[in-house]
């Protein structure tokens, strides 16, 4: 399942702003850039990913490039709604559990974002 892009509007996600997550998605190479990265985010990741590449603010952006990259590719080949939860101990937060549902959006057929709730 997939959404066109044009399906949502920002206001029908009130009181979610602050855990949202877009990213937009390139090929050639293929690659991933967080256009917006809500502010509860950034206070559980302790970065601003919003205009950075995947993992570019990490502290091994190495793992990120072979788990997440990859996970965003599979989206774009074969779309899924990805969903996923854990805790946040790597990043300062041992008891913050969080679960995220991950949406791929398309336009013209093509996945070009995906958006994240968490």
């Amino acid at each position: 399942m997939v959404a066109r892009r044009g399906a949502f509007d920002f206001y029908d996600f009130k009181g979610w702003h602050s855990r949202i997550f877009i990213a937009k998605l390139t090929d050639h190479p293929f690659d991933v850039t967080f256009t917006l990265w809500g502010t509860a985010l950034v206070d559980w990741w302790g970065v601003d990913y919003t205009d950075k590449p995947l993992g570019s603010q990490s502290t091994d952006p190495d793992v990120w490039q072979s788990t997440e990259l990859v996970y965003f590719k599979q989206m774009c080949e074969a779309p899924f709604i990805g969903l996923s939860g854990g805790t946040l101990i790597q990043h300062g937060h041992p008891n913050r559990f969080i679960s995220a549902v991950d949406l791929p959006l398309c336009k013209e057929g093509r996945i070009t974002h995906v958006m994240g709730f968490h």
